[in-house]
């Protein structure tokens, strides 16, 4: 971003920004400055908008969605005071963490329809000012007594234009100030993004300039004929540079979370990190937590291999390592089994994963996958208790979902084992009416198999677990039911299966390609990147991306085209090794390749090397 910033600086080195997205032209007062840093002055002197006024209940709904997105001080939690000046549309951030709004500033932004588009355009204001908040950046509230005391009325522009320059000097070096303004304009965009509205309504490449609007309302002609002042198409070009560089990072997300469901979790992590750091959105918090998750799972594993199978936890990514040892957290555990728990490496994993699950809820508090996985990674962090009511908080926004009330289940059974309580039937019956209400949801057939294991009710587990193999006959888990049934192995996908599909470029040696395939490639975007040990390039093309690591491609993602209908690939493929299930649909995976299941079609292909 500051690369951009400069780039836009040379092209603007004789502009000055005097404020947001204007300059603020209010009426004078005599109260203390000092004052004007906190919310009760603007109260005072305005008044507060109707708080069932239409637009006042939409801008406070917009507003904490944002403000979950954006950045935050730790000592000042932000608030919006909407005050009834309707004359002028105009936004200022002051000391005591409010974010003071003009109702005239809804008028603008929704321009008489209530819409999704006015929501977006007012997460752009809002997020502006949330920025300047997050960065202590008040400068702009000088600007405002400068005007305050001298309005346009009755003097000479050129006066107050002086006046502003003198103020801004008095303040600190100007360029400072410019870029301020253009990194709030970025944070903006990026915040309003976080939140779910579309930048696309502030500024895009067809002409929409949002910017414009605002500063032709608030400052009329003065904002366009005055040459020190930051134009607006100025601004607009920023921002789409901003968006287009956020976009141009999109293939570290993207590979990065098909190198997590081929299992290659380290690798996973560095890219997520990377599109992190230029994108920190509530989805790549909650897959960069699972991924920390599977990362513990295997510490566990590698402690003791039947650790991962015992219990089978939802995630919304990933259910491979998926799974709680009830043994290893109970009371009467084998001293080698709680080693297991207590090793460094997966302490320090559990605790990423909750951070950063935790970080991902409060950035949407409405976000499933972070809600379902959060509950995971409670459990076998031992807060029962913790993940129970992040249940019950995820319960109210998505009632009887299969994944958070099969975790909740297990998390009251645990918690009762703990405390001497005997809570087994509660989870049971509420294991079985997950089940009747979704029938093609074996998870809670196992967990119902493996609480009654635990209790002793033998002949009911037995009936469990076969029940369970009748629904899900591959995969980790299946094969743990056999091995615990004494059952002879599935043999039906014994045979690794493999794609007839061609890969459209060959993996291995960039060097051994065809002409043709070069040609492919020369026509598609490339992202290096270096990431410590870690480095290589993302291709990118319209329907093909392709992870280069060493000059070897390892992997190709290709769309269907036409997409295959789910059954008829079941028919000649079988069932998956594993089945990664997501917010879309699921992604089946097998030996070489794995697709993408949107609406029962085979929508994608992805081809890799199978296991050595």
């Amino acid at each position: 971003m500051i690369y951009l910033i400069n780039q836009i600086w040379k092209c603007a080195n004789r502009m000055f920004i005097v404020s947001l997205l204007g300059f603020y032209i209010l009426p004078g007062t005599s109260v203390a400055e000092n004052l004007q840093g906190h919310a009760a002055w603007w109260i005072d002197h305005y008044g507060v908008a109707d708080e069932q006024d239409v637009l006042v209940m939409r801008a406070n709904r917009v507003f904490e969605k944002v403000r979950a997105a954006a950045d935050k001080k730790g000592n000042r939690f932000p608030r919006l005071v909407i005050i009834k000046e309707e004359r002028e549309p105009w936004a200022i951030a002051i000391k005591d963490g409010t974010v003071v709004l003009s109702y005239g500033a809804l008028r603008i932004c929704y321009q008489g329809n209530v819409s999704a588009e006015g929501d977006s355009r007012l997460a752009f204001i809002l997020g502006h000012e949330l920025a300047h908040l997050a960065k202590d950046d008040f400068w702009h509230m000088a600007t405002f007594n400068v005007i305050r005391k001298n309005t346009l009325a009755g003097q000479s522009r050129t006066k107050l234009l002086t006046m502003l320059r003198s103020q801004s000097d008095a303040i600190g070096n100007r360029d400072a100030l410019r870029l301020k303004e253009l990194e709030a304009d970025a944070y903006g965009i990026i915040y309003m993004t976080m939140a779910g509205y579309d930048p696309k309504t502030v500024v895009d490449e067809e002409g929409t300039n949002f910017i414009k609007e605002w500063v032709s309302q608030i400052t009329g002609d003065v904002a366009y004929s005055d040459p020190t002042h930051l134009s607006p198409d100025l601004r607009a070009i920023f921002l789409q540079a901003e968006m287009r560089s956020v976009v141009s990072t999109l293939g570290f997300f993207q590979i990065g979370v098909r190198l997590y469901q081929l299992g290659r979790y380290e690798d996973a992590v560095l890219l997520l990190e990377r599109f992190k750091e230029r994108f920190p959105g509530r989805e790549v918090f909650s897959n960069i937590g699972l991924t920390h998750y599977q990362l513990a799972m295997n510490v566990l594993s590698q402690c003791n291999r039947s650790l991962p199978f015992h219990f089978n936890l939802a995630t919304l990514l990933d259910i491979q390592t998926s799974g709680l040892h009830l043994e290893g957290i109970r009371g009467d555990a084998s001293s080698k089994t709680n080693k297991c728990f207590k090793n460094i490496s997966f302490y320090k994993h559990i605790k990423k994963t909750i951070r950063y699950l935790e970080h991902a809820s409060h950035l949407d508090p409405a976000y499933l996958p972070a809600k379902v996985n959060l509950t995971s990674a409670l459990i076998m962090n031992q807060q029962y208790s913790k993940a129970i009511s992040v249940a019950d908080e995820a319960l109210k926004l998505h009632p009887n979902h299969p994944d958070i009330l099969n975790n909740r289940a297990i998390a009251i059974y645990l918690f009762g084992n703990r405390n001497n309580i005997d809570t087994a039937d509660t989870a049971l019956k509420s294991l079985q009416k997950i089940f009747i209400n979704n029938p093609s949801y074996p998870r809670s057939l196992y967990n119902q198999a493996r609480i009654l294991s635990e209790r002793k009710r033998n002949v009911s587990a037995r009936e469990a677990w076969v029940s369970f193999l009748q629904h899900e006959s591959t995969g980790i888990y299946a094969q743990s039911v056999r091995k615990k049934l004494n059952m002879a192995a599935n043999t039906k996908n014994a045979i690794p299966v493999t794609s007839s599909w061609t890969s459209p470029i060959p993996l291995g040696n960039l060097e051994s390609l065809s002409e043709y395939s070069k040609s492919l490639l020369r026509t598609m975007k490339v992202t290096e990147f270096d990431i410590g040990e870690f480095s290589g390039e993302i291709y990118e093309g319209e329907e093909m991306k392709l992870l280069v690591v060493e000059n070897k491609i390892e992997l190709v993602v290709s769309a269907v085209d036409p997409p295959v209908e789910y059954q008829a690939f079941q028919q000649k493929y079988g069932k998956a090794i594993r089945t990664v299930p997501n917010l879309l649909g699921n992604t089946l995976v097998y030996s070489n390749f794995s697709v993408d299941v949107r609406n029962d079609r085979i929508v994608n292909i992805v081809h890799y090397s199978a296991d050595l």
